[in-house]
């Protein structure tokens, strides 16, 4: 269904879509997102003086467990103890959708703020049909928020 309404849909906004999106479009996906991303990232580095901060959000169990273990060898490696992924990406994700509370001009703020409870003050967790959804981060977040000291 939605491939058929994107065909449709696409024609009539073409012209309104930002040159460096990659969702919805045809023959562009994943792979040429990161590739413009390393692509501008290595030139910015070859200039010389500079640093490229990259942060992923979305990333399986297992890839945190590797890319923990990494952040462990390379703190051992320095002689420091680097914190772990998923507090720092937890952490993150809390300040960001705090942000996103705080201002009323943010296309989310509306649906954010809809789902306080007016009970407890918690945020409640939004109805998923999918665990795509429910595993992506504006529900994490939610269920980070609802868990945390900012909720009661």
């Amino acid at each position: 269904m939605e491939r058929l309404l994107l065909n449709h849909l696409r024609p009539l906004v073409h012209h309104a879509e930002d040159p460096l999106q990659f969702a919805y479009r045809e023959k562009v996906g994943v792979e040429d997102a990161i590739l413009y991303l390393l692509h501008r990232a290595h030139s910015h580095l070859d200039k010389g003086g500079g640093a490229v901060r990259v942060m992923f959000l979305h990333i399986s169990r297992r890839d945190a467990g590797r890319l923990d273990r990494l952040v462990r060898k390379a703190g051992s490696v320095l002689g420091l103890e680097l914190e772990s992924l998923t507090p720092l990406a937890e952490r993150r994700a809390l300040s960001k959708l705090l942000n996103i509370m705080d201002n009323v001009h943010h296309p989310l703020h509306t649906t954010i703020i809809r789902q306080r409870s007016s009970f407890s003050g918690r945020l409640l967790s939004q109805s998923c049909s999918t665990d795509r959804l429910r595993r992506s981060s504006v529900p994490q977040a939610i269920r980070l928020f609802s868990s945390s000291q900012y909720s009661k």
